[in-house]
């Protein structure tokens, strides 16, 4: 029995909308406080700590947005799957440049990949998503592959 349809399919390649954030000296400086960065280049907000970009890009939602899952329902990369249920099944962070005050980032999610594949308790999905960062010269910046099962 397959799950994924041909329309399922057609998501691979799919990107979201472009994400654009304008990197200032004061968030950089109260993210380096609130996560007790101790080298003085981060705490004047001369440069960001490697983690800054984290949830740069997450948009800030009400609480009527979060599905039971806490995940925001409106994302624009959201998929209706006939699994519900979401596992995260792995990440891998590549950092390519360091990021300054004054930076104009953009980031970009795209669905790599969807399949299907039979576990131990049944069928499951797996979704590979990729979101990639690059600054105002089209520099890459941060790239994160995610995997999702879905079960």
């Amino acid at each position: 029995m397959e799950l994924l349809t041909a329309e399922h399919k057609k998501l691979i390649g799919k990107v979201s909308m472009p994400l654009k954030v304008d990197i200032n000296r004061s968030d950089i400086i109260k993210y380096s406080i609130a996560t007790e960065q101790l080298q003085e280049k981060y705490l004047k907000g001369n440069e960001a700590p490697l983690m800054f970009v984290f949830n740069l890009f997450t948009p800030l939602v009400t609480l009527a947005s979060l599905g039971k899952d806490g995940l925001n329902t409106k994302e624009s990369l959201n998929v209706d799957l006939p699994l519900k249920r979401v596992m995260a099944g792995g990440t891998k962070i590549n950092i390519f440049k360091n990021i300054y005050p004054g930076d104009k980032l953009t980031g970009i999610s795209k669905i790599k990949n969807l399949y299907e594949k039979k576990g131990k308790s049944g069928l499951l999905i797996f979704m590979i998503k990729q979101f990639s960062v690059s600054d105002q010269f089209q520099l890459k910046v941060y790239e994160e592959t995610q995997t999702v099962i879905y079960r």
